[in-house]
């Protein structure tokens, strides 16, 4: 009998429910390793050959356990941020609504909750972000917390302008689903983004206004990516996936298939026979 036999069983189960439950997780809205039927405006701000993957019949590296454990922690994290905010008092409307864009279906996002204010009477998106280590302290600010304008017993606020200038891939998606929302006639006075520390349990909080002109340049470049997806093609790469410094290219699930492409646009048919081949 192995020394170590039952904490190995145990971890072994951990593994498993981990798989299943990931696959449950992303049957609905799509993988970042295994394709879905839509392009994301949660890639608004991130290369255009990077968004158009998922669509494609390019072949993804599957997610490692440790990789999948992360983003199944963020849906974990997000779901019991708003267990918190709606148990102290925050008057939450919706959870996970999809919006649409309203001439291209194949464009959408999925917003994790909007809320209203009574005393303004004015509703807000809601968008959830999970974080620690370096990209905790990239948006505090570092050490001296230099993006922080208050401190507070739950976390901090923000000081406005900080996830424009250090998390921009965050500003365009919330911009994007500000955009679709109001298209829908729906929630749209502005976000409220939300920074999850795993850590401590603290979040911090920025609102941000919506910007109807730059959410309209960033809405541009998915419909780009939807008119290149209605031609069989794959847009131009955008970043070197060779390189150590893009880091878009240093968590995209596709690295590996499109450090082997051509730069530019490249026919989905040529996709399909490397991936036969």
């Amino acid at each position: 009998m192995d020394k170590y036999e039952l904490e190995t069983h145990v971890l072994n189960r951990y593994v498993l429910g981990l798989e299943m439950g990931y696959k449950m997780l992303w049957q609905d809205i799509g993988s970042p390793d295994q394709g879905r039927e839509y392009i994301g405006l949660s890639g608004a701000g991130r290369c255009r050959r990077q968004q158009a993957f998922p669509v494609s019949p390019a072949e993804a590296t599957p997610l490692t356990v440790a990789q999948r454990a992360i983003f199944k922690d963020g849906f974990l994290f997000e779901a019991d941020t708003l267990t918190r905010l709606e148990v102290g008092g925050v008057w939450i409307i919706n959870v996970g609504r999809t919006v649409r864009h309203p001439d291209l279906e194949i464009i959408q996002g999925h917003i994790d909750a909007e809320i209203t204010h009574p005393p303004t009477g004015k509703a807000y998106i809601v968008e959830i972000k999970s974080m620690r280590g370096y990209p905790q302290q990239k948006t505090l600010g570092g050490k001296k917390h230099n993006h922080v304008a208050r401190e507070h017993v739950g976390g901090w606020v923000l000081k406005a302008g900080t996830t424009r200038a250090v998390q921009p891939e965050y500003w365009a998606q919330v911009q994007c689903y500000m955009w679709a929302s109001r298209a829908e006639e729906g929630v749209g006075d502005g976000c409220i983004m939300i920074y999850r520390m795993k850590e401590d349990g603290r979040i911090a909080v920025e609102y941000i206004e919506y910007d109807a002109e730059r959410a309209r340049e960033m809405l541009a470049r998915v419909e780009c990516v939807a008119g290149s997806h209605a031609e069989a093609m794959l847009p131009s790469c955008e970043y070197d996936p060779n390189s150590e410094k893009d880091w878009q290219c240093l968590y995209c699930a596709y690295r590996e298939t499109c450090a082997v492409l051509p730069a530019g646009r490249v026919p989905y048919a040529d996709l399909a026979s490397r991936k036969e081949a």
